[in-house]
């Protein structure tokens, strides 16, 4: 049997080559023939394959050449290959089994890449914050290629408040202009050559403030000390600011003391994460034999 043929082909495999030489000296021609086989290439068939998004390894999908006849594929590049963004050629060479009546054989399609969608996350540190002090917030851009480059821009609601570039897929932000209250936390990645822009999901990041007052709400309160020796008591109170407990330490100080008078806060610091809490000062007055007024 006679095994199939491209197109365009020869219509056998084989063929018969007669050579006849003549000659005045001979009383005939002399003949002599041999049996000639005519290598074909095989035929190919490959689709151009669908397109990928960037990150994804080429398979046994984009590389699915065929032929009728029994042999192996060879391609390049391989599978396992991550391709960069854009249009890629594929590349086949086929070595059929029968190597006596067919040659190798070769085929190209063209594969298209996109960009791919890589993941933002967004944190804050600390969170919750206290007001005027510093937070800092950090983007990390993630996906199944290489690293992304380019910046990401920081969002509080729907203000840009500022931006980082990202450095091993990570870009960070620090401020201290947030107000007390609830933000809005999102960070917008900008895209490169391999990957398309991307907006994370909203991070909530809670700002604190506290307040000082006297017990029953005041802001200031005058005690009188009438000899040397005597104690001028303040009862305090530290009342968190946008949340149950203080989202920091606080530590207290006392300035403008009367000459020769000294001050105590009762805890000095108070810690963070405590609720609202009373501080007594005390001012010790010394060395005085007239009535003096100290005001806070």
């Amino acid at each position: 049997s006679v095994p199939p043929y491209p197109p365009g082909g020869l219509s056998s495999p084989t063929g018969l080559i007669t050579a006849t030489i003549s000659s005045p000296n001979f009383s005939s021609n002399v003949t002599a023939s041999d049996q000639v086989i005519f290598q074909q290439p095989p035929a190919i068939t490959w689709a151009t394959p669908a397109p990928i998004v960037y990150g994804t390894a080429l398979s046994a999908t984009q590389l699915d050449a065929t032929s009728p006849l029994p042999g192996s594929f060879a391609y390049s590049p391989g599978a396992g290959t991550v391709l960069a963004v854009g249009q890629q050629t594929l590349k086949t060479t086929f070595t059929p089994t029968d190597t006596v009546d067919y040659t190798t054989s070769t085929a190209s399609v063209t594969l298209t890449v996109l960009p791919a969608i890589p993941v933002v996350a967004i944190t804050a540190a600390p969170n919750p914050g206290v007001q005027s002090n510093p937070v800092t917030l950090t983007a990390t851009v993630s996906s199944g290629g290489t690293t992304p480059t380019g910046t990401v821009a920081f969002f509080d609601g729907s203000t840009q408040i500022g931006s980082g570039t990202l450095a091993g897929g990570i870009a960070t932000f620090t401020t201290s202009a947030l107000t007390a209250g609830q933000h809005s936390i999102t960070g917008v990645y900008s895209g490169d050559v391999s990957y398309t822009g991307a907006t994370s999901s909203a991070m909530a990041e809670t700002v604190e403030d506290f307040t000082l007052t006297t017990v029953g709400g005041g802001t200031s309160m005058n005690a009188t000390a009438t000899t040397g020796g005597q104690e001028a008591t303040y009862p305090l109170v530290i009342t968190p600011v946008g949340g149950a407990t203080l989202a920091g330490p606080v530590s207290l100080s006392l300035t403008g003391l009367p000459p020769g008078a000294t001050a105590t806060f009762t805890p000095a610091t108070v810690a963070a994460f405590s609720a609202t809490t009373n501080v007594p000062l005390l001012v010790m007055v010394h060395g005085i034999s007239d009535r003096k007024s100290t005001r806070l």
